[in-house]
Order: C-alpha cells, then sequence, then structure tokens
C-alpha cells in the first residue's frame, strides 16, 4: 500500500528573505553599466578627439591663418618690387650716355605704362648730383608728381630759394645703397601734394661714380586701402611696419593706430602691446648682432650721414644705415619662411596670443597677423565641441535605446519569472508552476527549460516516492545479505592464513590488493607494503638462462583467461634474502553469471 502524499509547505518569510534590495536588481545594473559605459565612451571619444581631431583642426586653423599671410606678403612683396623696378629703370635711362634732360622728360613717364600696381604710385623723379649728370647744374631734378588728369613735371626743386634736394632724407641715404636694393624711407610727407609717402631711392651710378637718385613713391592712404582688402578676411588684426618698426599700415585694431608711430611708443600708451614690441625688439638686437659679427658697421659714414642730411639725427642715421647694411648680409635677399610669435598678452583684453611674422626682403618691411589664441582656435574649438556633443547625445540615445529594449525584452519578463516564483507558497505550488514560454528569445527559452526541468523533477519525486517503498522492503534483505557475505569474507580469511603456500591476489589490472603471511614471508614485504604495487614489484620472478624479469604473470593469466603452471626454471629474488627456486600456479578469478 502506497503511503500518503505529503504537500511541504515553503518556510514563510523565504521570499522576502531573497528578494532583492533596489540596488541588487539587474535593471539598476545595467542602468549603472550603461552608464559607466557611457562615461567610457565620452572620456574616450573627448581623449580621440582632442588627441586626433582637435588638434589636426587647430594646426588647419593656423595653416589658414599663415596662408592668407603668405598671400597679403606676396602681393606686398610684388608692390614693393615693382616700385624698386620702376626707380632702377629710371637710374638707368638716367645713366644712360648721351642721354639729354629733354629726352630723359620724355621717356621716363611712359616707363609707368603696364605696370601692376601704377595706381598706388604718388610721384617719381630723378634728382642728379650737382654738377655731376649735367656738369654745370647744380639743380637739375625732374619730378613728376599726381594729378587727377595723370603725372604732372614739377620744377619747384630746382629753385635757388628752397633748400636743396640733394640735403634731404629721400636723397642722401641712397649714397651708401646698392642699385640693386635701394633704400626704403619711412613714412615722410611730400611738400608738394600734402600726402604721406614711402620712397624707394635707387642710385644712379656708372664709371663715373654716384650721379645722383631715382626715387619713386606710394602714396600711404593708397597703400592702406590695398593693405586693408586681404587682411580682412581672416581673423585677428593686421600691422604693416617698416624696418624700424614704425606702423605703415593696420587694419582690424582694436583702436586706431597712427601711422608713422613706433610701436614701442604704441605699446608704452597701450601696455597690451608690450609683448610684441619686445618679441620684435629682440628680433632687431638679433641683427645688429650680425651686422657688427660681420664688421658692416662704419662710424665714419654714420657721420658722413649725418652731416649731409638736413634734420638728421646720429640715432637715425645710425637706423637708416642699419637697414642699408642689412642688406649686405648673405641671404638677405633670400624669402625667409614666416615665424611664429607666442604673445603673453596682446590687443583688445590682453589675452594671449599668436602673430605670425613675414619679412618682406627689399623694403625690409614687416607684415604682422596676430590672432588672439582665443579667436583664432574659436572656429576649430566651436566645431570640435559641437560635433563631440553631438556624437555623445547620439551615443547616449543608443545607450537608451539599447537600455530600454533590454530591460522590455529581458528585465521585466525575468521580473515576472522571479514574481512567480517568490510567491509559490508550498512545494506542489513551485512544482506545479508553468512559466510563460512566448518569448521568442533566450527568455522564452529559459522558460521552457525551467518548465521540462521542473516536469522531469516533478516525474522524479513521484519515482521517488514508489523507489521509496521498494527500498524500504528490499532494505531487509540487503542488510542479511551483507552479513551472509561479511561472514564469507571471515571464512575466507581464516582459511588463506591457514594454507602453508603463498597466496597472492591481484585486481584485472595486476596490482596487488591481498597475500597471506606466507607470501608475506616469502616476498619479504609486508602486505601493507605491497597492496597498490604491481605484482612485478612485489614478485620478482625470472626463468633460468634468461637476463630479463618475466613481468606481471597476473596481466598474463587474465589475457590468457586459463590456469598458468610454471614448475621448472623460475627463480625468485626476494626483498630481504638469496634468490631461489619457486614453484607457480596462477589462475584467473571469475565473479557469477
Amino acid at each position: 500500500m502506497a503511503a500518503p502524499k505529503k504537500t511541504k509547505a515553503i518556510r514563510p518569510g523565504a521570499a522576502e528573505h531573497i528578494g532583492l534590495e533596489w540596488h541588487q536588481g539587474l535593471q539598476f545594473k545595467l542602468a549603472v553599466l550603461f552608464l559607466l559605459l557611457f562615461v567610457l565612451l565620452a572620456a574616450g571619444a573627448l581623449w580621440s578627439s582632442r588627441t586626433l581631431v582637435q588638434q589636426n583642426l587647430l594646426v588647419d586653423s593656423y595653416r589658414y591663418d599663415e596662408a592668407s599671410g603668405q598671400q597679403l606678403a606676396n602681393g606686398l612683396r610684388a608692390l614693393s618690387y615693382d616700385a624698386q623696378t620702376l626707380a632702377g629703370s629710371l637710374a638707368q635711362l638716367a645713366a644712360t650716355p648721351g642721354m639729354s634732360p629733354e629726352a630723359l622728360r620724355n621717356a621716363a613717364p611712359r616707363l609707368l605704362r603696364g605696370r601692376p600696381y601704377a595706381a598706388l604710385i604718388a610721384d617719381f623723379g630723378i634728382w642728379p648730383e650737382p654738377n655731376a649728370l649735367y656738369p654745370g647744374q647744380d639743380r637739375a631734378s625732374l619730378f613728376w608728381t599726381r594729378h587727377e588728369t595723370g603725372f604732372q613735371l614739377r620744377n619747384d626743386y630746382n629753385d635757388p630759394r628752397s633748400a636743396p634736394y640733394y640735403h634731404e632724407k629721400r636723397y642722401t641715404p641712397a649714397r651708401y645703397a646698392s642699385e640693386e636694393r635701394g633704400y626704403w624711407t619711412g613714412i615722410r610727407s611730400e611738400p608738394l601734394s600734402k600726402q604721406n609717402l614711402l620712397t624707394v631711392g635707387i642710385p644712379i651710378r656708372d664709371g663715373r661714380g654716384f650721379l645722383g637718385v631715382a626715387t619713386v613713391s606710394l602714396s600711404l592712404p593708397a597703400l592702406a586701402e590695398y593693405f586693408a582688402g586681404p587682411a580682412s578676411l581672416s581673423a585677428g588684426y593686421s600691422l604693416l611696419l617698416d624696418e624700424n618698426n614704425r606702423l605703415l599700415a593696420a587694419n582690424g585694431t582694436p583702436e586706431p593706430l597712427t601711422p608713422g608711430t613706433p610701436l614701442a611708443e604704441i605699446a608704452q600708451r597701450q601696455l597690451s602691446y608690450s609683448a610684441l614690441a619686445l618679441a620684435l625688439h629682440k628680433l632687431d638686437e638679433q641683427k645688429h648682432s650680425a651686422i657688427s659679427k660681420a664688421s658692416l658697421y662704419n662710424a665714419s659714414q654714420v657721420s658722413a650721414l649725418r652731416d649731409g642730411t638736413r634734420e638728421l639725427s646720429r640715432q637715425e642715421a645710425e637706423e637708416i644705415l642699419s637697414g642699408i647694411w642689412r642688406g649686405l648680409l648673405p641671404g638677405a635677399d633670400q624669402l625667409k619662411a614666416p615665424a611664429r610669435i607666442d604673445l603673453s598678452q596682446a590687443p583688445p583684453d590682453g589675452e594671449p596670443a599668436y602673430s605670425i611674422l613675414f619679412e618682406l626682403p627689399g623694403s625690409n618691411w614687416k607684415l604682422l597677423r596676430i590672432t588672439s589664441t582665443v579667436e583664432g582656435f574659436a572656429g576649430a574649438n566651436h566645431l570640435f565641441q559641437t560635433s563631440l556633443l553631438v556624437s555623445l547625445a547620439l551615443v547616449a540615445m543608443a545607450l537608451l535605446a539599447v537600455l530600454l529594449v533590454m530591460r522590455i525584452l529581458l528585465v521585466l519578463p525575468l521580473q515576472r519569472m522571479t514574481h512567480q516564483l517568490a510567491h509559490s507558497a508550498t512545494l506542489d505550488e513551485a512544482l506545479n508552476l508553468v512559466l510563460d514560454e512566448s518569448p521568442r528569445n533566450e527568455v522564452g527559452l529559459l522558460a521552457h527549460w525551467q518548465n521540462e526541468r521542473v516536469r522531469q523533477l516533478r516525474e522524479s519525486i513521484d519515482n521517488a516516492r514508489s523507489a521509496r517503498v521498494q527500498l524500504s522492503a528490499e532494505s531487509h534483505e540487503r542488510k542479511n545479505m551483507q552479513e551472509q557475505l561479511l561472514r564469507a569474507q571471515e571464512r575466507t580469511a581464516l582459511a588463506l592464513q591457514a594454507v602453508s603456500d603463498a597466496i597472492i591476489t591481484t585486481d584485472e589490472h595486476g596490482v596487488v590488493d591481498d597475500m597471506n603471511p606466507v607470501a608475506e614471508l616469502l616476498t619479504g614485504i609486508s602486505l601493507r607494503e605491497a597492496r597498490g604495487q604491481r605484482l612485478e614489484a612485489v614478485l620478482r620472478l625470472q626463468m633460468a638462462g634468461e637476463a630479463e624479469e618475466t613481468g606481471n604473470l597476473a596481466e598474463l593469466t587474465m589475457r590468457r583467461g586459463s590456469r598458468l603452471d610454471l614448475t621448472e626454471g623460475l627463480r625468485m629474488q626476494p626483498h630481504n634474502a638469496a634468490e631461489r627456486d619457486l614453484v607457480l600456479r596462477a589462475a584467473p578469478i571469475r565473479a557469477r553469471g
């Protein structure tokens, strides 16, 4: 008769005991995981963007400033070179043997035809040395000034009542200049046209020596207008300085600057220019040092220029001749690469900035493009930050979408499953619980196999209950059989102890598991030591006339499946005695059935 079926109740409070705190749930851990993943992705994106993207953007921004500045520098260099070339052509024309003043008066204006920068030329002239180009004539200048209808020849400087032109600053320095480079004045005011001008003077020379000067002057307002065009196309502001760092033109500066003002004086009024003025001063010191090393400094020339020029101080004479001497240094006419100057402060707010310096050979002008570090990189930083924010927003949205999908497909079904399992009050309820297998994913598969395992468990419990009754009936019979087996083993052991022959038993692999006392005496090794060893290690046998031992005879007997008798020629080497003859019989022991 089957035993009555019992229902085991689950311990009260078990569901509450195994419940999870809010921070232990899978949903919270997934949220934290995705948050950490987002932070790592954001940090990685920020690092890689700064390393790979932002630096490239900053380099490109600087290269753009450099390229636009180089374009303006090329235009200014072409402008100054065109003026020098025109002055050189006038000098060559004036030095032509047999060239009369009348022929020179007619030929000179034709040289302006077709010149690309003719609109910037304010005047040009030929200024002969007294009694040199035209003997007997103290003043024989040919000077053309621009008017509304074109250029007009003026003879004002040939009037004896005016100051001699050969003592003016536009004339005297050209004595010491070369025919190729000439000499550029700073900003000067022309009394006749009332204009501010920049003048280049080329010496007129031939075999007779110094014969005078040919000059070409550029209109400063026209130059400033030309300068303002390309200079306004980029961020920051631009300055054009002469060789002595006097301002020629400016564009985009926070406050208007007066042309002709030394940069050092501007820095005294506006301290934000101090870093730039100091940097240029250091560069000029290096150039003066190069002049000294090249032994170009000539004090007598300084004195001669000062004495031969009206209203010129010795310091001004040194500055003028220093510019001329710099043109004699090796590589002075070679185009130099733009130089970057990092400034600790610059207008308008005294913030850090960088300046790109373009030195213009020939005229020795300096073009400076000053860009605030913040302003210059603002576009690059804005593009970088915008791209980074958009990328991070997209990543965050993607992570939230993945988190939502995982919540719907994984977390919520698992929560329902755990709720069902946690609220099973009895064991029978737990075993009869059927989870939802409808989701076509791993959660549904998990529910299926959970249901399958529960079904198998129910069957196993039912089988166990049936087997329990049968086991109870069989346990008494098993106990009797065990007692009979124990008595049989005891009788067998007593029989082995009483036998006078040595008996050793092994398992099917030839490993010793038992031996009687006679075998212990015969082999010289105790049962404790022999048990677990192979037979050939315990019973060392050798056939007469053979050098090798016989091996494991138990294994040999098992393979043959029949009795083995060795009655002659078998010798044994005990572990504690001399070698002796031995008769051996081995037989396999087979179980019943």
